[in-house]
């Protein structure tokens, strides 16, 4: 999104956001009220998705469901309107973390698969592979290894190959957590082992403490599967040191805590999960998000069962009975809101696409020369615009060119007017073969004039490309009897003027002293291009060619063209 084009409040509220992100949840929920009312107010559909976009991503770190839906679903439709692929795809990979975070994995997947194609649709490498991982993850969790595995391979392979990433430890650490836990799914704990030694090799030193927890959390399941009990229960006391001094972000890392604390009960290390659970417990408490506590809850029924407590194992299956009723309960609501809110985008996004594609053909005709096809008068004043801001901001040189059919006024009363609407169409159609030169731009200006812009070419690479299309047009040899040169066919004369803009200059400065070079060229010549340099064209000196001289005296009589001559005229039909 190129912010540029904002009021400078908007822009430094944009680039706040883009700076602190997180840091301060109520300025950047304060920003994106004033960008999106600003939005509104101008009709950006792209400030009104990064608004809300913006506000969605703090309401899911806060783990605010509720708004974090409303304001997600709320961004799609102005993202897809402007095309901002790349947040409906990091969207959709969000809906799919919080869809498995409360438990519905099919939906998280439905999510986590669109996202994908988007990025494959739209070449998003750097947002795809982070997908593929959790996927992946998710395949792990519900005990599809192959799945996983061939998912988690995709984000391994994107971040082996982006070793300068400023993430890249912490990428690598989490793709070998997960190739390693897909593995143990299959019971091959060999394979699992080489990723555990890579991460102690590569990725271990380097980590924060927080970071450490998937690491020592894999190594304790693999090491208790792999019965290496000293290997084991130093990971174990490296996750107890961190997890009594760190107030780590549950959300995030709520698998790798699960499996930590069945690795406990399994070895009946009950002490140590005594200890610990009320600490995890509480950090879930606050995210009040009832699956993460129901899944912790199902491992305090476990605990109580096997040490024999009845009393906390009844408190306990009430409890987590009541945390199932609420959970389907705030589900079925969410789930009939998402289905609503997503008919009312998918209706959005027809009619938008609808409107979007009457607009497109309006302004296309409205833009567009109905003869030629080329652009017209109204489009060179915008694109001119463009043109000479961007060449001076980057302080290239930019030559503008008028052109006309020599004698044209013969040739339509000699030949009639349609021959003369072909003659035209040639001369355009040469005009646009141009385009295959970089930078290049053409309309028609009316009549038998044409308008080119040059952009970030010097004086005499313009100068070439004017010669060229001269080239052309003579070689096509179309027949122009009526002429009052001596060549006999259609050719044109082109005034142009190169300069490096200044501020305060335009496209009309330039498009008018274009206009005086044509017709200066023209007094002694036709066939012929004079480019100028200096805003004083009389005392100038020019780069000229001349070409044809005519013959002034002559006297041209409009005369019925024989029908065989109309018919030899030069195909120019596309």
């Amino acid at each position: 999104m190129d912010i540029s084009v904002y009021r400078s409040d908007i822009q430094a509220y944009i680039e706040d956001i883009r700076d602190r992100r997180l840091s301060s949840p109520a300025d950047v929920i304060s920003h994106c009220n004033k960008i999106e009312a600003y939005g509104r107010e101008i009709g950006e559909s792209a400030l009104i998705g990064f608004a809300t976009f913006s506000r969605a991503e703090v309401y899911f770190q806060l783990n605010d469901m509720s708004k974090f839906y409303n304001e997600i679903l709320a961004c799609m439709g102005p993202m897809e309107e402007v095309q901002e692929w790349g947040y409906l795809a990091v969207a959709n990979n969000m809906l799919g973390i919080m869809s498995y975070t409360r438990g519905d994995s099919p939906i998280a997947v439905d999510y986590y698969i669109k996202a994908i194609r988007i990025c494959k649709q739209y070449h998003l490498p750097d947002i795809e592979w982070k997908v593929h991982m959790n996927l992946g993850n998710l395949y792990s969790n519900v005990q599809a290894g192959k799945e996983a595995i061939m998912h988690l391979r995709e984000g391994l392979t994107y971040i082996n190959q982006h070793t300068e990433s400023p993430t890249y430890v912490l990428d690598l650490s989490a793709a070998c957590v997960g190739m390693g836990k897909a593995y143990i799914v299959l019971g091959d704990y060999e394979s699992a082992m080489q990723y555990y030694t890579r991460l102690e090799r590569e990725c271990l030193p380097y980590l924060l403490e927080v970071g450490k927890i998937p690491v020592y959390a894999f190594g304790a399941m693999l090491f208790y599967r792999r019965e290496q009990e000293e290997s084991c229960q130093q990971c174990i006391k490296e996750m107890v040191h961190i997890i009594r001094n760190q107030n780590f972000p549950i959300m995030e890392f709520i698998d790798e805590v699960v499996d930590f604390l069945q690795v406990l009960l399994a070895k009946k290390e009950y002490e140590i999960y005594r200890e610990l659970s009320p600490i995890i417990m509480d950090l879930a408490a606050r995210t009040e998000v009832r699956n993460m506590q129901r899944r912790l809850l199902t491992l305090e029924i476990q605990y109580c069962q096997e040490i024999g407590d009845e009393m906390n194992y009844e408190k306990k299956a009430a409890q987590f009975y009541e945390l199932s009723r609420l959970q389907e309960r705030e589900n079925n609501l969410m789930i009939s809101s998402m289905i609503t809110m997503r008919l009312n985008f998918y209706n959005l996004v027809d009619e938008h696409r609808e409107t979007l594609s009457q607009r497109e053909q309006y302004q296309k005709k409205s833009e567009t020369d109905p003869l030629t096809g080329m652009y017209n008068r109204l489009k060179i004043n915008e694109f001119g615009e463009e043109a000479f801001r961007r060449a001076i901001a980057n302080k290239v040189g930019i030559g503008v060119e008028i052109l006309d059919i020599d004698f044209f006024k013969e040739f339509n009363d000699n030949y009639g007017h349609q021959a003369g609407d072909k003659c035209i169409q040639f001369i355009a159609d040469s005009i646009l073969s141009l385009r295959r030169h970089p930078g290049v731009f053409c309309a028609r200006y009316g009549g038998d004039e044409f308008v080119i812009i040059y952009e970030g070419r010097t004086a005499q690479e313009v100068f070439a490309i004017a010669k060229e299309l001269k080239s052309t047009i003579v070689g096509a040899k179309y027949e122009h009897k009526f002429s009052r040169s001596k060549s006999g066919i259609v050719t044109i004369s082109q005034g142009i003027f190169w300069h490096v803009p200044e501020e305060g200059q335009t496209m009309w400065n330039y498009l008018h002293e274009a206009d005086n070079l044509l017709y200066k060229v023209k007094r002694t010549s036709r066939n012929s291009i004079m480019l100028g340099q200096d805003f004083d064209v009389e005392e100038a000196e020019a780069i000229h060619e001349a070409g044809d001289v005519f013959d002034t005296e002559k006297q041209m009589t409009a005369v019925a063209a024989p029908v065989d001559d109309l018919l030899n005229l030069p195909d120019t039909s596309i």
